[in-house]
């Protein structure tokens, strides 16, 4: 049963959504135009290694017993491993229903580590093809490069949406040969039943809504990710609200949005767009549960719900003047602690689809920690303008102590001077009492310490009169 497959020239590997769904599409076309499967997972093989970007694949579909599993057709899979995966423990592995992934740099003690190691595989995976409990076959893809050209995830992503088509493929194949009678002959491939068309049709269009959803997931994805760069590139929180509220209003379509910060025990508005200056100057502060955006900060969760729900008395009749008919609110967490809400609101009578729902928590994740960083932005500022502050203050305060500093220095070194004269008098006035008798002696001292005292009085009073006039040298040219 098995078909060695012709050399394979590939296409370059998709690199685009486009280039993505054109290799689907020819695998649709493939698939609906040929009715020998044989035939059929032969041709769209190279189109599976093109879309996975690896080197080796395999098609396998189960036997008559459905004990094992064949090898319809494999290229690049050494024998060794292709008995493994048609009739040793790895289909049986498959045949369970669970995906396989091996790769032996990873998965240390691993069964089959050596296997892949001897024949150089970096890694190998199974895809079983199921289709409403029924195991049909498998997808095996493998690769000798050890950086491969598609990221393991996308790579098992594309699997799973190729063995899906494969899988309604082979299960239609299955009813249509259950419906053939033993003895009645295989009709003409260009004979093809109504009933079989209407199948491909059936399938064409679930691969067709798939791809749709592909695509719209993608444009969500390409929001998320211009919004992460803008509000990413600013630390300024006004900046930061103000790109959040205008590009989630474009996500959900909503004629307003706003944001509240947990502020002083209270829910303050801090940015706001589509919004009346009456409602802003009313709605300014909210209570924690009150409101919907008051709710989704005391429940922390999300609300959906009509904008007059949780609301009574006048802010009730001033939402109701605004004509918010619905709104969603989301809580902002940071580590675990709420600290804002962000909410829009529409006029009409809107019911959210999962799709809303799920772009408007993905949006105040990345919105939080936009804020978050803001915060700590401001907060490190405002420490800094302190700490600069705090420093001027000390470089004034130094200066004035070497003021200080100077001046008593200036006072030592006259004290100094007197304590010189003082010693000078002492040792001349020793002398001449020798000389003198006692009477003249004690005199003598007597005129000696009066001019000493004089002297330093003088002393006293000339610094004082310096200060109020030209600065202290005066003292050291009268000394």
């Amino acid at each position: 049963m098995q078909q060695q497959l012709k050399p394979i020239v590939a296409s370059r590997t998709p690199r685009t959504e486009q280039d993505y769904l054109a290799i689907i599409e020819k695998i649709i076309n493939t698939i609906g135009q040929e009715p020998n499967k044989i035939k059929v997972l032969s041709t769209i093989l190279p189109f599976t290694l093109t879309l996975t970007g690896v080197e080796a694949g395999a098609f396998l579909v189960i036997d008559n017993e459905i004990t094992n599993m064949v090898v319809v057709t494999k290229h690049g899979l050494p024998d060794e491993i292709v008995t493994q995966l048609s009739k040793g423990e790895l289909g049986h592995f498959l045949l369970k229903g669970q995906p396989l992934i091996i790769r032996p740099q990873s998965q240390k003690g691993h069964p089959f580590n050596a296997l892949l190691e001897k024949h150089h595989l970096y890694f190998l995976l199974g895809m079983p093809l199921h289709f409403e409990g029924h195991i049909l076959g498998a997808i095996i893809a493998g690769s000798r490069k050890p950086d491969s050209i598609v990221p393991l995830e996308t790579l098992q992503r594309r699997l799973a949406t190729l063995a899906q088509i494969v899988a309604m493929y082979l299960d239609n194949v299955r009813l249509r040969t259950l419906r053939i009678e033993p003895e009645q002959p295989t009709p003409p491939a260009d004979t093809e039943s109504t009933e079989t068309v209407d199948e491909l049709e059936e399938l064409l269009t679930a691969v067709m809504s798939a791809e749709e959803e592909v695509v719209r997931q993608n444009y969500d994805l390409g929001m998320l990710n211009t919004l992460s760069s803008q509000v990413g590139s600013s630390l300024q929180l006004s900046t930061v609200l103000d790109v959040a509220i205008k590009e989630t209003r474009n996500a959900i379509n909503a004629e307003a949005g706003w944001c509240y910060l947990f502020e002083n025990d209270v829910l303050t508005l801090r940015g706001h767009q589509g919004l009346s200056d009456n409602y802003v100057q009313h709605m300014q502060f909210l209570k924690p549960g009150t409101g919907a955006e008051g709710m989704a900060f005391s429940r922390n969760e999300p609300i959906f719900r009509d904008g007059l729900l949780f609301h009574s008395g006048r802010a009730r009749t001033i939402v109701k003047d605004e004509g918010l008919r619905t709104i969603a609110a989301i809580p902002l967490m940071n580590r675990n602690i709420t600290f804002g809400v962000l909410a829009i609101g529409t006029e009409r009578a809107e019911t959210w689809s999962p799709r809303d729902e799920r772009m408007l928590i993905s949006i105040s994740r990345q919105v939080a920690q936009a804020i978050a960083n803001s915060q700590l932005f401001s907060d490190a500022a405002q420490k800094a303008q302190s700490w600069e502050a705090g420093y001027s203050a000390l470089q004034e305060a130094n200066k004035d102590l070497q003021n200080r500093n100077l001046v008593l220095e200036q006072h030592v070194r006259e004290l100094h001077q007197a304590q010189r004269q003082i010693w000078i008098a002492l040792a001349a006035s020793s002398e001449a009492r020798r000389q003198l008798s006692g009477a003249q002696a004690e005199k003598q001292r007597r005129e000696t310490l009066k001019r000493i005292l004089g002297k330093l009085g003088q002393d006293e009073e000339e610094p004082a009169t310096s200060d109020t006039g030209n600065g202290s040298g005066t003292n050291e040219d009268q000394l």
